[in-house]
């Protein structure tokens, strides 16, 4: 599996950008635990992902492009298509937002807040 950070959203509240400069530990804190997935999620396969308890990070959820609140960069979607939530962070906080694409995890956005669907 590779991950591509093409189509991430520019609706700053589903980015990185979401983060303040007074913010700035919780935002490095964030990036170590996305890196932290990103490296396990690469390591093995989309059948481990999608088995994996979705509290776990490298395990996943999926919902529907139409529950989600923000559009991709570029990225023509159906309303219908699955989209892959992996949490991670401390306490496994935040969202990670992608759509599979061949052997692809396309990051489409992040959930910083619990904003981005319904939870």
């Amino acid at each position: 599996m590779a991950v591509s950070y093409a189509y991430v959203t520019t609706n700053k509240s589903y980015s990185y950008a979401a983060f303040e400069k007074s913010r700035w530990r919780d935002e490095l804190e964030a990036r170590k635990s996305e890196f932290e997935l990103v490296k396990k999620i690469t390591g093995s396969s989309w059948k481990t992902m999608i088995l994996g308890r979705k509290e776990d990070l490298g395990g996943s959820e999926t919902i529907l492009k139409s529950q989600v609140r923000f559009q991709p960069s570029g990225f023509i979607m159906s309303e219908d298509e699955k989209v892959y939530v992996l949490r991670f962070g401390a306490g496994m906080k935040y969202r990670l937002l992608g759509v599979r694409r061949e052997n692809v995890l396309c990051v489409i956005g992040y959930d910083f807040n619990y904003s981005a669907y319904d939870h």
